[in-house]
């Protein structure tokens, strides 16, 4: 993931789930009905049978989602994360999708905000019959995906409208409406899930998903996206508009969807979220296509501009709509070869901005020419020095009437990269396959580091004659990668090169991170909470290369600091006590606040003097209006559990500062 300040990561380290909701997934085996023994019927708000066997749960408070996990035919439990919408009101409105007639016959799925079907752009009704088709709303668990946001009515123009006065790319297409996300623009991982299961269901041939949130190629969102590619179906994903490296969440991770980049005119939009993918280190986006000042469909009959990869995704679900249209019998695969290796790339952008370059209309479909891989991913380079080899395979099928006589050449060779391909060049009769080998050897010693923050080093493979070509991006990470897991959701970690300041991420699943990171020497700092059972790592002094895996459990934490202190003041009705603490750094550099600690002790692993828990306690009186706090000495390293004690002299009057009012005359309370 992409690092950041260690201030940002106090803002931005928050659980990104509904509450206490949950996706449960169980073991291949039994049916639904039967895995699902041990949960309450009326904790179950969704079912999944398509894209996996599953429910999506919400426990009433107080309940733990530990017995949910010791279930014979669980395989694992995930929360129920919230995913958002990609897009944001444009401040120059300068493109408007061009009109092509096309798409008769296809049927494209906006898992989205809903549309509004009244449009006249968009058929002016719903059901059979009509350009809105059917769908469903599962916010509101009803039969009417009534958009009340304008992103899912903005997304579906740009595939599908038409009117004198706006076209998209593919007018003809029916569309399927699934309502997943609020009038916020936000919604649950799970309804989401269970909106692609009834796009597979209601026969979809083409997934528009303008949306994503944290998480990885493995998640349950990622794997239901790669559940319906394998139902037959393409789908295109938005990349995500963080405008970072190592920011593609999910469903943007998945594998076999089409992710979608921004571009800004001829250049990447500055808002385009830039690859690799977390643990696979694919190259993501795929592709890139407009998305910016994007006019398109609104609620209420209009139009508006709007910025965003949502905008740029339904350009390429159009596209692939229209591909399906002409070729009935290509599969999702063929169809992604179809737009992704006949892409136009950017100069001087790396494929992890970009993948292949800006999707071209043109030569998608007039390429004879299909891919196996859209993508050589080599993979990660971790070694400190010495040599490290690396080949991949893929297959090149002319699906012409001609022969196409091919030549191929690759960019991003150096003195520390040989780059050979066998073989260089081939001959394909019409239908004619071929495989083709490209290898990389670097020598490390001589390679350097990477120049961009993708960490990554990469070209671009291209097979060509005259008239037709094809391209594939390459690349391989020069990094060392640290997995970081730990018990509980969502936590905080931190890590420093011994000669550098700490930096920080966000979890790229509930219970951990994947960090590519310079190979060195580091320290590890890693914050878990379990329902206020706090619990603070150190690993200190790590030689970190190739791939390193921390994995953290309550054992890991076998020393308590205990918190026995004489309260200031009576306990009774409105008496408010807590402990707040923080991880200190080594040689001043900084801290780190620790969650809310709900009883009176920290769960901690040994660390050296280099590194301290500052603790501070304090009541508060209600009924005196009274607050009192004392801190206690730093505790400079840990060996065993240790007890720090307060009297009641110990606490210091804290004056605070309270306004009734704008105009009121301020009160001091001490």
């Amino acid at each position: 993931m992409k690092a950041f300040r260690l201030g940002l990561l106090l803002l931005l380290a928050v659980p990104l789930f509904g509450g206490d909701r949950y996706i449960v997934e169980f073991h291949d085996g039994p049916a639904l009905a039967q895995a699902r023994g041990g949960i309450a019927r009326d904790r179950v708000r969704r079912e999944f049978s398509r894209v996996f066997n599953g429910v999506a749960i919400e426990l009433r408070d107080g309940e733990s989602i530990e017995n949910i996990k010791a279930l014979p035919n669980v395989a694992r439990v995930t929360p129920d994360t919230i995913v958002s919408a990609f897009g944001d009101v444009a401040t120059i409105a300068t493109r408007k999708p061009s009109g092509h007639a096309g798409g008769s016959g296809v049927v494209v799925a906006v898992i989205d905000t809903g549309i509004d079907y009244t449009h006249p752009a968009l058929g002016n009704g719903f059901g059979a019959g009509k350009k809105v088709a059917g769908g469903y709303d599962f916010v509101n668990d009803d039969a009417d995906p009534m958009d009340d946001n304008r992103h899912g009515t903005h997304v579906a123009g740009i595939i599908a409208a038409k009117s004198a006065i706006i076209t998209g790319l593919a007018p003809d297409v029916s569309l399927l409406a699934y309502k997943v996300l609020g009038a916020n623009g936000k919604g649950l991982t799970s309804n989401i899930i269970a909106g692609i299961e009834r796009a597979i269901a209601d026969g979809a041939e083409v997934i528009n998903l303008s949306l994503g949130g944290p998480g990885n190629p493995d998640d349950p969102l990622a794997r239901a996206v790669e559940s319906a590619v394998a139902h037959g179906i393409v789908v295109c994903v938005a990349a995500g508009n963080e405008g970072m490296f190592h920011a593609i969440g999910s469903p943007a991770g998945a594998a076999s969807a089409i992710t979608v980049g921004a571009s800004s005119g001829n250049a990447i939009a500055e808002f385009s979220t830039r690859g690799p993918a977390t643990q696979s280190g694919a190259i993501k986006p795929d592709l890139i296509a407009p998305g910016t000042g994007i006019i398109s469909t609104i609620p209420g009959g209009g139009t508006m501009a709007l910025n965003g990869t949502s905008m740029a995704t339904p350009y390429v679900a159009a596209l692939a709509a229209l591909l399906r249209e002409t070729h009935p019998d290509w599969t999702p695969a063929r169809v992604k070869s179809a737009l992704v290796a006949t892409a136009t790339p950017i100069a001087n952008e790396e494929v992890m901005t970009q993948g292949t370059g800006l999707a071209d209309r043109t030569r998608a479909f007039a390429s004879p020419l299909g891919v196996s891989l859209t993508q050589l991913n080599f993979g990660l380079d971790g070694a400190v020095a010495g040599a490290w080899q690396q080949t991949r395979r893929f297959t090149i099928r002319n699906d012409g009437a001609t022969p196409q006589t091919l030549h191929a050449t690759a960019t991003g060779a150096s003195n520390a990269i040989a780059v050979s391909i066998v073989p260089t060049e081939l001959t394909l009769a019409p239908g004619e396959s071929r495989d083709v080998d490209v290898a990389i050897n670097v020598d490390n010693d001589a390679l350097g580091a990477p120049l961009t923050g993708s960490l990554a080093f990469s070209g671009l493979l291209t097979i060509a004659n005259e008239q037709q070509s094809v391209r594939l991006p390459w690349a391989f990470l020069r990094a060392a990668r640290a997995t970081i897991t730990t018990e509980g959701s969502y936590p905080q970690a931190m890590w420093r090169r011994l000669q550098d300041g700490y930096e920080s991420s966000i979890p790229i699943h509930p219970n951990g991170f994947e960090v590519l990171l310079k190979p060195g020497r580091y320290d590890f700092a890693v914050i878990g909470d379990r329902s206020g059972d706090v619990r603070v790592f150190v690993v200190e002094d790590r030689l970190v290369d190739g791939d390193v895996k921390l994995a953290f459990t309550a054992a890991d934490a076998p020393h308590e600091i205990r918190f026995d202190a004489t309260m200031p003041v009576a306990t009774g009705e409105g008496t408010l006590y807590s402990v707040r603490a923080r991880l200190l750094f080594p040689d001043a550099s900084g801290s780190v606040v620790l969650p809310q600690i709900a009883g009176r002790s920290i769960h901690a692993s040994s660390f050296s003097s280099a590194y301290g828990i500052l603790a501070t306690e304090g009541y508060v009186d209600g009924a005196a209006a009274a607050m009192v706090v004392a801190q206690h000495p730093a505790v400079q390293g840990l060996s065993s559990s240790i007890t720090l004690h307060l009297g009641t002299h110990d606490y210091k009057p804290q004056q605070v500062e309270v306004v009734f009012g704008p105009d009121a005359t301020k009160r001091d309370l001490v």
